[in-house]
């Protein structure tokens, strides 16, 4: 069933290639507005455009996080919503120690422990310089986004490929390499996390 879904969505890059890269770009573009985790887009710009799906997955990351950031900080000055919803925003942040002086290794730390959607928001609200957050946050994507785009495209293989079988999946070195960095970076997050946890109680 996947293997069809996945060859239907290739067959139409195939027949309309424009089109095709038009329907993307606005759903990448949707997508990259809201809540949900960015991890699997980023995959699947991986399994669809191979190498260039990091191109693809970094701009319209960085693309969506300078609008949801811009958004915060402009809503938080406004006076058409309740103030006192943004001040009260505003100290829950800053009641966690680490947060309360965001310097560029907690805002570049942060961004691999606290989720895409919030991370933007939160430091829109704290009123951080834009081109400051821009590029910490282009440091740290790059890895994580490089990792996940080798993910998508060694799968695209697996699924495709009727001779591939997931032994060499394991044995193709960009996933390897790709999978073992981001499994490291989720202990290392959940590591400091649970050390944050324990400084704020």
């Amino acid at each position: 069933m996947i293997e069809g879904l996945f060859s239907q969505i290739l067959s139409f890059q195939e027949l309309n290639h424009l089109k095709f890269i038009l329907i993307l770009s606005l759903f990448n573009f949707i997508y990259f507005l809201t809540p949900l985790p960015t991890t699997f887009i980023v995959i699947f710009n991986g399994f669809i455009f191979g190498t260039n799906g990091f191109i693809y997955s970094i701009f319209f990351t960085l693309f969506g996080s300078f609008l949801i950031f811009e958004f915060a900080k402009n809503l938080s000055k406004k006076k058409i919503f309740n103030q006192k919803f943004f001040k009260f925003c505003k100290k829950k942040i800053q009641m966690i120690k680490f947060i309360k002086t965001p310097n560029n290794g907690i805002i570049f730390l942060s961004r691999y422990i606290i989720p895409y959607f919030v991370h933007n928001i939160m430091f829109g609200f704290l009123e951080t310089k834009l081109r400051r957050f821009m590029l910490i946050i282009l440091l740290a994507e790059i890895p994580l986004i490089l990792s996940f785009n080798n993910i998508g495209k060694s799968l695209n293989n697996f699924v495709l490929l009727k001779d591939y079988k997931i032994s060499d999946l394991f044995l193709d070195y960009e996933f390897l390499l790709s999978f073992l960095f981001v499994f490291s970076i989720i202990l290392i997050a959940s590591s400091v996390e649970k050390r944050i946890i324990k400084k704020n109680n």
